[in-house]
């Protein structure tokens, strides 16, 4: 039982989920390796996708679920290039990471101890607009460093969308992201700087991001990483009271 994947989409797979926690549950199947978790404080959520387009299945033919220390895999394999072999134990008890020179087995963890979702929710989006990661993530990093909190605007209206801090802060910052295919009706929420940089860290290569959300609703981020892996991420809104 294995999958045959290249190095560099397993090791995105793998970077995909450390955003957001270091144990996750791997999902093998017959249509590829797939992943879904939810952060240690249940506002964000990743899914990880390596489609059967850029990976080889043998001898699994049915969903096999194991529990995995994601950083310790991503250790072990961070100097793989080329082609690699997963390879489930008989007891599902472990995996080997094989590039052809090295065979190195990593035990599995228990799945009952990880917290999942059973899917990915459908908040019933509203606003929509495709932006880059190198237009994207200087401007959520700078406004990671100045204020906890994202006033997340979408304008499809007047093809706009702009991030900003309150406007009582010391340090006011107010940026307009260039941004494509917008639809939908205008949208503001508020949202955690630091998630969204994070989010935006690891998307930052990507030429393509699509943003979905609506007013006072999570924002969802997709993208198809370089290597073709699929990538989600949700972040839940803050609700502050007045």
């Amino acid at each position: 039982m294995h999958i045959e994947v290249d190095s560099e989409a397993f090791l995105d797979f793998l970077s995909a989920i450390r955003v957001l926690d270091n144990e996750a549950i791997f999902t093998y199947s017959p249509t590829g390796l797939s992943a879904i978790l939810l952060d240690p404080a249940k506002v964000a959520l990743v899914k990880v996708d390596i489609p059967p387009d850029i990976c080889t299945v043998s001898e699994i033919d049915t969903e096999i679920k194991v529990g995995v220390n994601v950083t310790k895999v991503s250790q072990i394999i961070s100097d793989y290039t080329g082609p690699m072999r997963i390879i489930l134990s008989e007891d599902k008890a472990s995996s080997v990471y094989a590039d052809g020179a090295h065979r190195l087995d990593s035990r599995h963890l228990d799945p009952a101890t990880i917290k999942v979702p059973q899917s990915v929710p459908v908040p019933g989006y509203t606003s929509y607009a495709t932006v880059s990661g190198k237009d994207m993530y200087p401007e959520v990093k700078k406004m990671n460093t100045l204020s906890e909190v994202t006033f997340f605007k979408l304008y499809p209206s007047m093809d706009m969308m702009m991030i900003k801090t309150k406007d009582d802060i010391q340090d006011k910052f107010e940026s307009d992201i260039p941004a494509t295919e917008y639809s939908g009706t205008d949208a503001e929420s508020q949202l955690s700087s630091e998630y969204l940089y994070d989010m935006f860290k690891y998307l930052s290569g990507n030429k393509a991001i699509r943003i979905s959300t609506g007013t006072d609703k999570p924002i969802e981020l997709t993208s198809v990483m370089k290597s073709g892996v699929h990538v989600l991420f949700m972040l839940a809104p803050r609700i502050e009271n007045d």
